[in-house]
């Protein structure tokens, strides 16, 4: 595994072409807009301008080179009959089981969660976007789900694993994490089968690792998070892209308050007279 983990640092240096598929996280503007309703068109295309500015802020992050990179949009190619045909092709061959199974197996293997791994998709809480505040990191790395001794489904060792320990290479030249410790020299991994063995004999406690975890994910999202802050193109993008949800004005209710208050339905029915006391049929409302 570290070996693997190795050559796909070293090949993404040596990568001279990308394409991406990109529309609201892969999905077609087109498929997105007509086939599942979740968003408007145009905020679709907002959000494709700003997942440019994201993945392109991320490769230059990691030290991957961009001068050939290349964003294709769904939507420029979805409509086509070239492309319609090709679906008709993979109708035709292809079972929805087979194209359901295919597509969960792509998103299980690249899903990794700090929270629970029982907690559905929509109770989940802990997801760190690239442009968390500081604040924001330090509080969801705290929540994050680390059971003492506990190594299977452990979201955050798995996230050293897949995110941290190869982001070594950034840093060290190598895969390598660090844990710092205040009264004994840091533990240093280079794989993660050693942090499971400290971790189940509790050389590496929760409360050592999600300090460091902490810390080395800020330090990766530091120049993203510069960037953005520089570029008021990315801001206005972002603003365009995920508008915050209109807020709601508070309906005031009217209270009831009755008809025995001064000026209410009672007292319509009354006068007052000069020597201060009232006459006409609903008096007694008012006793």
């Amino acid at each position: 595994m570290e070996d693997k983990l190795a050559l796909i640092i070293q090949n993404l240096q040596e990568v001279t072409l990308y394409r991406l598929r990109l529309d609201n996280g892969g999905i077609g503007s087109v498929q997105l807009r007509y086939s599942w309703q979740i968003s408007p068109i145009e905020l679709v295309r907002y959000r494709a301008e700003y997942y440019r500015y994201v993945i392109t802020s991320l490769l230059k992050a990691v030290r991957v080179p961009i001068d050939r990179l290349e964003f294709v949009l769904g939507s420029s190619y979805q409509v086509t009959p070239e492309y319609t045909m090709d679906l008709f092709r993979l109708s035709s061959v292809v079972t929805e089981h087979d194209a359901k199974k295919a597509g969960a197996e792509v998103v299980n293997a690249l899903a990794s969660t700090l929270d629970e791994p029982d907690d559905s998709w929509s109770a989940r809480r802990q997801d760190i976007d690239l442009l968390e505040t500081v604040d924001a990191v330090r509080k969801k790395l705290r929540k994050a789900y680390a059971p003492p001794l506990e190594t299977e489904g452990n979201g955050t060792l798995s996230f050293t694993e897949f995110v941290l320990l190869p982001a070594g290479f950034l840093k060290y030249g190598e895969q390598k994490f660090v844990v710092e410790r205040r009264d004994a020299e840091p533990l240093v991994y280079t794989d993660i089968k050693q942090m499971h063995e400290d971790y189940k004999n509790d050389i590496l406690s929760p409360q050592l690792l999600k300090p460091a975890v902490t810390g080395a994910l800020i330090s990766l999202l530091e120049p993203i998070q510069a960037e953005f802050q520089a570029s008021k193109e990315w801001q206005e993008i972002e603003e365009k892209a995920y508008p915050p949800p209109p807020v709601e004005e508070k309906k005031k209710q009217r209270k009831d308050k009755g008809s025995r208050y001064p000026g209410g339905a009672a007292a319509k029915n009354v006068e007052t007279q000069p020597d201060g006391s009232v006459e006409g049929k609903d008096k007694m409302k008012l006793v």
